[in-house]
């Protein structure tokens, strides 16, 4: 993505969201284009939007808003702000990694943080 290797991919590209099962392409693709494309470049403090992303119906006719869900996790996770009903504010930045070791301190970091979301029942 853009150069960078996936290994360098900030932890929070690889998240794990219920919406997901729905589309066949992997997280960390469509997680990282939204970062990319919408989060990175923007100061702390600035508005987030992200596009919605096509995802197939449930045979219930029931479609995820896989926007929202990572949205709502990136809030979980102090990252982003929820301001009002699907408005979102940055609050910490987020950058790719210069070294492996880097990375695998954030997943360290990441899968923590996730872990202590699950004991309070995200």
């Amino acid at each position: 993505m853009n150069g960078y290797h996936f290994s360098l991919i900030p932890s929070v590209c690889y998240l794990p969201l219920a919406g997901q099962v729905q589309l066949m392409t992997k997280p960390y693709i469509w997680q990282t284009r939204l970062l990319i494309d919408h989060f990175i470049s923007l100061p702390i403090g600035a508005f987030i939007s992200f596009p919605e992303i096509k995802i197939q119906s449930t045979l219930n006719g029931y479609t995820p808003s896989l926007s929202t869900q990572y949205l709502n996790l990136l809030a979980k996770l102090n990252i982003v702000g929820k301001t009002g009903n699907n408005t979102w504010v940055k609050k910490k930045q987020v950058s790719f990694h210069k070294r492996m070791e880097d990375g695998l301190e954030d997943d360290r970091r990441t899968l923590a943080q996730l872990k202590s979301l699950q004991r309070i029942k995200i």
